[in-house]
């Protein structure tokens, strides 16, 4: 924050001490909505995420099966193969 901006957080300040609570509230209802709007974003985020990481957990359970059935053919292959070495 430079010099000017911490001035006019001081005058808001002082107002406010003297009673008039109106910029006050007008500034920290400004601050709320700015927590408010970056809470709301990250939990928009976070949303996006799971559901990425949820299509890739997909993902990768169907190569683990793809998998699976090619480690089984492969097996059916070679014993095949054997068979048709030992004629």
């Amino acid at each position: 924050m430079d010099k000017e901006t911490l001035l006019e957080v001081k005058k808001v300040v002082e107002v406010a001490s003297d009673g008039n609570w109106f910029p006050f509230v007008v500034v920290a209802a400004c601050l709320g909505l700015i927590v408010l709007l970056f809470i709301y974003i990250l939990n928009i985020k976070d949303k996006a995420h799971t559901e990425r990481h949820n299509k890739h957990e997909g993902w990768l359970e169907k190569l683990t099966e793809n998998s699976t059935q090619m480690g089984k053919m492969l097996a059916v292959h070679e014993s095949e193969l054997q068979n048709f070495k030992k004629n």
